[in-house]
């Protein structure tokens, strides 16, 4: 009875398959020494794990077809050469599950195509960190990241010309998912409708130290379109941008969207909003030290037009943008609050909105704006600001202070009280080399003393340490992410100041040396926006020399 009663159970348990051989996911360990076909990797990456190149040439992945991430985690990493993932116009890279989660490190995702996602379609968890995708494109939506209620982590990482053929997010489209972007450049990128980079639907979005340039669309938002969600952008730079329409960066609808530590300039619409094209009664903008210059639209609103919605400004300085009506701010609808700002060479118009004076404001060849009407005494716009020179009236104006740094990260107050505007001024960023000392920079923090030398420069020219051994020390965004990837030993911003304002030009050229071995590069602070050039250069006492014709960025690289 016993031995009949326990067949009866084995068979039962075979017959509800719990006793039989169950599949088993074997986890993918696999590192490449050659470059791998297109099926070979496929195969490798159909399963958990981690796949490592380590290729001593470059190497080009052509893919046939995309690869499907399904119910399980993958790990793609180079540490060799460049590794290109080639989807020749014909094929996205990747897909990416609700449940399936991958991770890529250093790669780059080109020419990819697909009507959503042109590299990548995600509805599980990306994450991608010191990567490059270029050259992808969509039909619809989304030219290299299409983020379907997934989770996207991007450190680092570059989209150049990516774009969409019909409708929106020209390098990446979130549709209510979850978007983290820290470091990287986004440049060149289009779409013909809206949201030149990014465009973000009802999801949430925050980023950080991050470049947006020279991207641009057939309609509105030259950089990102927000429809709904909520955004919070911090030290970034917002410059070149460009819309046929409305909100030569961003449009904005329905959302709420924080910015800080953020610079925008030389931004053009072709009607209204030259950085921001506000609507949506829903709408709230928060926008603390940072910097308008020099953006433009063609009709209204050179620098924010708000059709409809609440924007505050506290400790913003909007100068030199221009405008049919209303070159720094114009108000249809909304209101806007603005607090310990400095409103410069552009006036606000009030068309049925409401302006508030929150305080502590300096208006000056801004009429219709809020604030004292004086010259803020503002030096030359360099690195991203303008800084107020010795003697404004913006230095020491607030006994109170509302936030403790400034733009730039510097302590406020840097005198007996807070300065009005975006930076602290009084000269505070720089460091005069020491007169006994001679032409060595004591000032700029080097490793040693003699860290860099300055010769056959004019007087009062100072340096201000932006790296130093891939590491930021200040102004993060400041070096170009192609220069970081070659490895950055050290990068000074060189300036010249007379009387607390900043003098691009020197008279002569200036020889600047950098203690090290490496490449060096220069951009010239001439340029809006700047742009760096391979210098050649000599070997003078252990250091590395170029001779440059005006301030700006010298940056010395291991490659």
């Amino acid at each position: 009875m016993k031995s009949r009663f326990w067949i009866l159970v084995v068979l039962s348990l075979f017959a509800t398959g719990l006793m039989l051989p169950q599949a088993v996911s074997q986890a993918a360990t696999v590192t490449y020494t050659t470059c791998p076909t297109f099926a070979t990797l496929e195969t490798d990456a159909s399963s958990a794990g981690t796949i490592t190149f380590n290729i001593a040439s470059p190497c080009t992945v052509v893919f046939n077809n995309d690869i499907e991430i399904d119910g399980y985690a993958l790990t793609i990493t180079n540490i060799g050469n460049e590794v290109i993932f080639d989807g020749i116009n014909n094929t996205y890279h990747f897909d990416i599950y609700d449940d399936g989660n991958l991770t890529l490190n250093n790669l780059v995702l080109f020419d990819g195509s697909s009507s959503y996602g042109g590299s990548i379609y995600n509805a599980g968890v990306l994450t991608v960190t010191n990567s490059l995708f270029e050259d992808n494109s969509a039909e619809y939506l989304g030219g290299a990241i299409f983020n379907y209620e997934g989770t996207v982590t991007l450190t680092n990482t570059n989209f150049i010309e990516n774009e969409v053929d019909i409708d929106d997010g020209g390098a990446i489209y979130n549709d209510e998912g979850s978007l983290t972007i820290t470091g990287g450049i986004f440049d060149g990128n289009y779409t013909s409708e809206y949201g030149g980079a990014i465009y973000n639907d009802e999801g949430t979005i925050s980023i950080s130290g991050t470049t947006f340039s020279d991207n641009d669309t057939g309609n509105d938002s030259g950089a990102m379109e927000i429809y709904g969600g909520d955004v919070t952008i911090s030290n970034s730079l917002f410059y070149g941008n460009s819309v046929v329409e409305d909100g030569g960066v961003s449009y904005i609808y329905d959302a709420t969207v924080t910015i800080s530590n953020s610079s925008f300039f030389n931004n053009d619409a072709g009607y209204n909003g030259g950085v921001f094209y506000v609507d949506g009664g829903g709408t709230t903008l928060t926008i603390t030290n940072s910097t308008f210059y020099n953006n433009n639209s063609i009709d209204t609103g050179g620098a924010i037009y708000v059709e409809a919605g609440n924007v505050t400004l506290i400790h913003v300085t909007i100068a030199s943008n221009t405008s049919g009506n209303g070159g720094s701010l114009f108000f249809y609808v909304g209101t806007v609050t603005v607090t310990a700002s400095i409103l410069v060479n552009g006036d606000c118009s009030v068309d049925g909105g409401t302006l508030t004076d929150g305080g502590n404001n300096i208006q000056y060849l801004a009429p219709g704006c809020v604030g004292t009407d004086t010259d803020p005494m503002l030096g030359a716009f360099s690195g991203g600001v303008l800084i107020p020179a010795e003697g404004s009236p913006a230095i020491d104006a607030m006994p109170v202070c509302i936030v403790a740094t400034d733009q730039l990260g510097t302590a406020r107050p840097q005198g007996l009280a807070c300065d009005i505007g975006a930076v602290e001024g009084s000269g505070a960023f720089v460091v005069p080399i020491p007169v006994d000392v001679g032409p060595i920079a004591l000032g700029c923090v080097f490793d040693t003393p003699s860290g860099m030398e300055l010769s056959n420069v004019p007087d009062n020219t100072y340096c201000t340490v932006l790296m130093r051994n891939g590491d930021v020390v200040n102004y993060p965004g400041a070096v170009p992410a192609e220069l970081i990837n070659l490895g950055v030993i050290f990068a000074v911003d060189v300036y010249r100041l007379e009387g607390g304002r900043s003098i691009v030009e020197f008279p002569d050229y200036g020889r600047i040396c950098l203690r090290g071995t490496g490449r060096m590069f220069y951009m010239d602070a001439r340029n809006a926006p700047r742009y760096p050039i391979e210098m050649p250069t000599e070997r003078v006492d252990n250091m590395t020399c170029a001779w440059i014709p005006a301030a700006g960025t010298l940056i010395l690289t291991n490659n």
